[in-house]
């Protein structure tokens, strides 16, 4: 059934989370959901995440230092039964962990703290859309940045690939697509 008709049929919610520490920005998103049915929720400088079918709650990570920003993008990687999580930061810090085994896989900085606005996956690769309008490719299987789009003039905010994986689709702060 369409998700309005069950939206309209809901009196209710079905699941409320407390989330202290979610930051106030309107323009952060710190939650995602997998494929497997896990929720991922930043709560100031830590990550939770939940699984859905057992209820089973495990803390994911902490950012280990103030200077490495707030945590304002998270996105589990759209790839069948792997579980990775990137998470970016207001500093321009790039993070991936195993959400199973809560380790950490990579870790990426950035020199120039170009805030992290959107992150889409795209199998073991992921693209981050920064604040001054580049875009950062990123390859779990590499421990450098695979490359650096100039792509806005404005922050980036929105990311997301074409269902075939050919295409990015990007948008900013001030409505360019």
């Amino acid at each position: 059934s369409s998700a309005g008709s069950v939206f309209a049929r809901r009196k209710q919610f079905v699941l409320a989370l407390d989330g202290p520490g979610i930051p106030q920005d309107p323009w952060a998103y710190p939650l995602t959901w997998s494929r497997q049915n896990l929720i991922a929720v930043a709560c100031g400088h830590d990550v939770y995440h939940q699984n859905l079918d057992t209820r089973h709650i495990a803390h994911l990570c902490t950012l280990s230092r103030a200077s490495m920003g707030r945590i304002r993008a998270l996105a589990f990687t759209d790839e069948g039964q792997q579980e990775s999580l990137c998470l970016g930061t207001s500093t321009g810090h790039v993070h991936t962990y195993d959400a199973h085994t809560t380790t950490q896989v990579r870790a990426w900085p950035d020199d120039d703290w170009r805030g992290v606005g959107a992150i889409a996956w795209r199998g073991r690769e992921f693209c981050v859309g920064r604040m001054g309008g580049d875009i950062s490719w990123f390859d779990l299987r590499v421990s450098d940045p695979v490359r650096t789009l100039p792509a806005h003039r404005a922050d980036i905010y929105g990311l997301q690939w074409s269902s075939d994986g050919r295409h990015l689709l990007s948008s900013d702060n001030r409505g360019t697509v």
